[in-house]
């Protein structure tokens, strides 16, 4: 039946595509029949349709299979890229991300991208593309991508150097889908790795034990330990004031005492660098107890250092202590005129001792000292001791004095101190008041009580 049929078939069409039948010859008839039998034959022992019997269904998937493998179509692929850390430190990891996206209109097939990750300067750690990317060779094959899907890479490394740029490439490679828009098929990323050094700093002064009200040396050391040379490098060391005072330094790089801001600028990598500064210990102490005080110092600069704990230095120092004999020394140390050794008599007991009102004597000279607190007596009596250890005439005044601030007469002591050919009042019941100045009570109208070597109260 599958014969017959066939040959009807082959017939009619015959018939159909001739418009002169009775032209045909029979014995073409029988020989069309017996191929169209031959090939129907054929066709049923492979299981297979015979050319003649293939519908058009058939016809129309064929011709779309061999569209979509023959890459047909177009779809525009575009690359974006971003770094988790643009400027990463020495050691640090960092995340480079890099997105695909199809815009269409058409699947876009068998997408690879390339991305060279540069293993001079990253040291390779994961990604997480389940082995679709090769970070050997580079090839992320990312398969097929519908009209408006993305996806992602996200691959982690290391930095391994420093002071660098860093440029990462990640460029669209091929598909089996035209990319009509080659303009958005790259994106790169830029990581400025800054320079990395090891900076130490180091503070060694002259002495821990320093006297009081003279002159020690601070030393400091900066060093590059490498491996790169770093650039605006600065020293922080400012001196407490209440502790030391400035004199002078060696002027190596630029030194701000009012800062404390030591500027250096570049340091190449193994140099270093020495800041000498002379200060006069103000720090004291008038007690047996001991008193520690320190100074530090710490650096900045525009390199990572991974190594912290060198870049501080903090040295403490023994405060002396004090007491009348020693700091008449201190205070006329280095002095000639008398006129300003008693100045600095009269400004340290003003400075540093407190007022506090009580009436007559309670310390004496060494107990004020002590203490660091006395009424007007006693601190006229740790005027008087300090002027005449250090070779001073010296006096107390007593006077019943008007004073400006209370409105109110009070009984009053105060020092003289002869210099330069006369009497200097000296007079540190009040912070205002200066070395032969009263600006306390009203010196034009007081009442004058006595003049005294030796107070009889």
């Amino acid at each position: 039946m599958h014969a017959s049929s066939a040959a009807d078939i082959s017939s009619s069409d015959i018939g159909a595509s001739d418009s002169n039948p009775s032209n045909v010859s029979t014995t073409e008839d029988y020989n069309l029949s017996d191929d169209v039998n031959n090939v129907s034959s054929d066709a049923q022992n492979n299981n297979l349709k015979s050319p003649a019997m293939t519908s058009s269904r058939d016809t129309i998937n064929t011709v779309a299979t061999s569209s979509e493998e023959s890459g047909s179509g177009n779809a525009d692929i575009s690359l974006t890229q971003y770094a988790s850390d643009y400027n990463p430190n020495y050691l640090k990891t960092v995340t480079l991300s890099i997105v695909v996206k199809n815009n269409g209109p058409d699947t876009a097939q068998n997408v690879i991208i390339q991305d060279n990750f540069n293993q001079n300067l990253l040291k390779y750690i994961s990604d997480d593309s389940n082995g679709a990317y090769n970070y050997q060779t580079g090839l992320w094959n990312v398969g097929n991508l519908y009209n408006g899907e993305s996806t992602t890479l996200n691959i982690i490394g290391q930095i391994i150097d420093s002071d660098t740029i860093i440029e990462n490439s990640a460029y669209y490679q091929s598909s089996t889908t035209v990319d009509n828009n080659s303009t958005n098929d790259q994106a790169d990323v830029n990581l400025i790795v800054p320079a990395f050094a090891d900076i130490s700093i180091y503070e060694i002064p002259s002495t821990h034990h320093p006297h009081y009200m003279r002159t020690i040396n601070l030393k400091l050391i900066l060093r590059n330990n490498g491996p790169d040379a770093v650039t605006n490098v600065t020293v922080h060391c400012l001196l407490n004031p209440k502790l030391f005072m400035y004199v002078s330094d060696n002027g190596y790089g630029s030194y701000n005492y009012t800062t404390g801001v030591w500027t250096i600028g570049t340091l190449s990598s193994g140099s270093e660098m020495v800041l000498n500064i002379r200060a006069k210990v103000m720090a004291f102490r008038t007690k047996m107890k001991y008193k520690f005080f320190s100074n530090q110092v710490s650096t900045a600069s525009s390199a990572y250092d991974t190594y912290q704990p060198n870049n501080r230095s903090i040295r403490e120092f023994v405060a002396p202590r004090i007491n009348l004999n020693s700091l008449a020394s201190s205070l006329a140390y280095g002095v000639t005129s008398k006129y300003l050794k008693a100045v600095n008599i009269f400004n340290w007991v003003r400075d540093h001792v407190n007022y506090s009102f009580y009436y007559g004597t309670r310390y004496g000279a060494a107990g004020t000292l002590e203490k660091l607190k006395g009424n007007c007596v006693d601190l006229s009596h740790l005027i008087v001791a300090l002027s005449r250890i250090t070779g001073l005439h010296a006096r107390y005044i007593h006077g019943t004095c008007y004073f400006l601030v209370s409105h109110h007469w009070i009984g009053h002591v105060w020092a003289n101190i002869y210099v330069r050919g006369k009497w200097y009042r000296a007079d540190a019941s009040n912070t205002r008041n200066l070395f032969g100045v009263i600006k306390s009570w009203k010196t034009s109208n007081y009442i004058f009580n006595g003049v005294y070597k030796t107070l009889p109260f």
